[in-house]
């Protein structure tokens, strides 16, 4: 059916907006939603899938093995599901409910049904945002080499087990968000290699951060001493080159690219410890030069 024609309008700068009729919007979606639009030709299509996929239920059919029905959920979770019916008898729904809330953000059960495990995300209520996600993601492997720091000045071994699992489940989170948005945001669809190198930059950080506590201290005072002063100067360029990224500062960039030139050196051909701190530093590179790249002063 051929509805009536919408004038176009522009808002700020570079940005046109055209209304959408209420009577369609009303029956399909509701405030906070995103619709899909896809080119074809000269034509423009709206879509309302978005909506569709998240109020229908997922069902994972029930496995012997656990794992599988996990990777299953983190699927469709990236895919945009919220709702899943999870099949499984009664005597593995603990351990199911335990593995699935530990690694996938907002999935909480709702109902226990004969067939299984009502579960629905909890975060899609939230509207927390994209950028928000990074910073929290960013803020987990900050806290992780503060406590690296902290474990090689007193001596005494704190795990960083529950940050690191709190850090792939916002990776994961930060993966779905971002596959939504390419739909929906022009400037993130036309940056989206961007987003992709930052996110998976930030889960390797928070690994190889994993990684080096997982280690043995060094007995010898001397190399702990140089170790502690190592992660101090890794945790600094880490952090210079975030500061760039959340404020879009080329110019920052470029200083923390340098500093990072300064520090690698004195890395390079030790042992498994300053390696880790070498990934780490190596990933940090690969965010600011990203920066350098989308925001250098050079292109005004």
């Amino acid at each position: 059916m051929v509805g009536p024609f919408r004038r176009i309008q522009k808002t700020g700068g570079s940005t046109y907006i055209v209304s959408l009729p209420k009577a369609w919007v009303e029956a399909r979606l509701k405030k906070g939603d995103a619709v899909q639009i896809t080119e074809h030709g000269n034509d423009l299509v709206i879509s309302a899938e978005t909506r569709q996929r998240r109020d229908e239920i997922c069902r994972i059919p029930h496995e012997e093995n656990p794992a599988k029905m996990v990777r299953r959920v983190i699927a469709h979770y990236l895919d945009g599901s919220d709702k899943f019916l999870i099949e499984a008898p009664s005597e593995a729904r603990s351990a199911l409910q335990e593995d699935l809330k530990a690694k996938v953000p907002g999935l909480e059960v709702l109902e226990e049904t004969e067939e299984g495990l009502l579960m629905h995300n909890l975060l899609a209520q939230t509207g927390l945002s994209f950028h928000a996600t990074l910073r929290r993601l960013h803020s987990l492997c900050q806290a992780m080499l503060d406590m690296t720091y902290k474990n090689l000045e007193t001596g005494k071994i704190r795990p960083l087990d529950a940050l690191e699992r709190e850090a792939d489940r916002f990776y994961i989170l930060a993966f779905r968000q971002l596959a939504h948005l390419r739909q929906t945001d022009v400037d993130i669809r036309e940056h989206a290699v961007f987003y992709v190198i930052v996110i998976k930059s930030l889960e390797k950080i928070a690994d190889h951060a994993f990684i080096f506590s997982k280690q043995p201290l060094p007995k010898n005072a001397a190399r702990r001493k140089t170790l502690r002063l190592q992660v101090a100067a890794v945790r600094d360029a880490y952090v210079a080159v975030l500061q760039a990224l959340l404020k879009k500062d080329g110019s920052m960039a470029e200083a923390a690219l340098d500093r990072i030139g300064d520090i690698r050196p004195g890395l390079v051909g030790n042992d498994f410890l300053s390696y880790n701190l070498l990934r780490i530093l190596d990933y940090s590179a690969d965010i600011a030069e990203m920066v350098l790249d989308m925001y250098s002063p050079d292109l005004g």
